[in-house]
């Protein structure tokens, strides 16, 4: 138990470290897609950079440095021989459902949905494979699954939350 909560803890340290960059980086970026391509759904794109930020903050930007004891690529079977790795995969969930819910809102082509998940399943692949290389964390591929599982759940979530 006492491995959640220092879990846990890492993770509201990291956030509030890179939320002033969070904002910054938001704002400008929102601008310059306002006044480049000219898209209506800034607010969402805006909270969608901000929550991208923390997320990359979170998984890469804030392992570095740490003395994180890696594994290869962990799989299935370890997450049910150990309750952290359990814990890891629904923190994973957890934390895509953001994903799911603001990128529909920002994809503005066909197929929203699609591509949403198309783009969780290349970013969660992303930040793994940058842990196993950079050496900063435990690239499990279990990880992969739980991320598309997040955003498949966020994604539905704001289909039925009226958009």
């Amino acid at each position: 138990m006492i491995y959640i909560i220092d879990f846990y803890n890492k993770i509201v340290n990291n956030i509030l470290h890179f939320f002033p960059a969070a904002i910054l980086l938001a704002l400008v970026l929102t601008l310059l897609y306002g006044r480049v391509l000219r898209k209506n759904n800034q607010i969402s794109f805006f909270f969608f950079c901000i929550y991208f930020v923390l997320l990359t903050g979170e998984t890469l930007w804030g392992r570095l440095g740490m003395d994180i004891a890696t594994e290869d690529f962990i799989g299935i079977r370890q997450l049910f021989e150990n309750p952290w790795y359990m814990a890891a995969a629904v923190d994973n969930v957890i934390m895509f459902m953001p994903f799911g819910f603001l990128a529909v809102r920002v994809i503005t082509s066909a197929k929203p949905r699609q591509k949403c998940l198309i783009a969780a399943l290349v970013t969660s692949g992303c930040i793994e494979l940058l842990q196993y290389v950079l050496r900063i964390g435990e690239a499990q591929l279990v990880d992969i699954l739980a991320n598309f599982l997040g955003a498949a759940a966020g994604s539905l979530f704001r289909k039925r939350s009226g958009d």
